[in-house]
């Protein structure tokens, strides 16, 4: 079998237990398996990121923006943002290499039963949507595939109105964007925001802002790489 990414053939690994049971398949090759980096250290406990303190500046920043109570409760990440993740994500998102869902699936399922098991049936998780010329340009939506690894998803409820390129802005630039959401339906209790990369935070506390004012108690989220 060859790597879904880079196309090399897969060496099994001949242990007992495979030559017993039958052999595990892989999609992703060793290399690029360990080209994720998972997040480790001190890690900012809003916002995952790598940090010498427990809240990072950025995370100080927003909490005061919204009056030193920050709409996002925390974002959990999984793998660094490197090289390799930016074009992997790329190739998946832009060129429409669906496949590659299932070596993220391989990546991050074990991640997601250390660290979201307490996301039960109380929170609604809530994948973060593409606008409707970005849908129809991408045939997917990566934060939806992403959200359905957690649980059952509910894309009813928020909705994105422009179209504009987050991956073209500069940080500033994604900071100061106008909130592009709005909400169709009200939403009470727990939710899950879940999307592939958290770079500035604007997209997650935009989304978690609205949801927050139409009765969401509190806001999580969850994050494939973390920029």
């Amino acid at each position: 079998m060859n790597c879904i990414y880079c196309f090399k053939q897969i060496v099994s690994d001949l242990s007992w237990e495979n030559i017993i049971t039958g052999m595990k398949t892989s999609n992703l090759c060793f290399e690029c398996t360990h080209s994720f980096i998972p997040l480790n250290g001190l890690l900012c406990k809003k916002c995952s990121a790598e940090t010498k303190s427990e809240i990072c500046d950025d995370c100080l920043k927003w909490s005061k923006l919204y009056n030193n109570e920050d709409v996002l409760t925390k974002n959990y990440a999984a793998f660094k943002y490197n090289e390799f993740t930016q074009n992997f994500v790329a190739r998946w998102k832009y060129q429409g290499d669906f496949i590659l869902i299932k070596g993220i699936k391989e990546l991050i399922t074990p991640y997601i039963k250390e660290n979201l098991k307490h996301f039960d049936e109380s929170f609604t998780i809530l994948p973060i949507p593409l606008s409707k010329e970005r849908l129809e340009e991408r045939a997917f939506n990566q934060a939806f595939l992403l959200a359905e690894l957690i649980g059952e998803s509910e894309t009813a409820i928020l909705i994105r109105k422009d179209n504009e390129k987050q991956s073209k802005k500069t940080k500033q630039e994604r900071i100061n964007t106008i909130n592009s959401f709005k909400i169709n339906k009200k939403i009470t209790g727990k939710v899950l925001l879940v999307d592939d990369i958290y770079t500035t935070g604007t997209t997650l506390r935009h989304a978690a802002s609205l949801l927050k004012q139409s009765g969401a108690s509190e806001v999580n989220s969850f994050t494939f790489i973390r920029g």
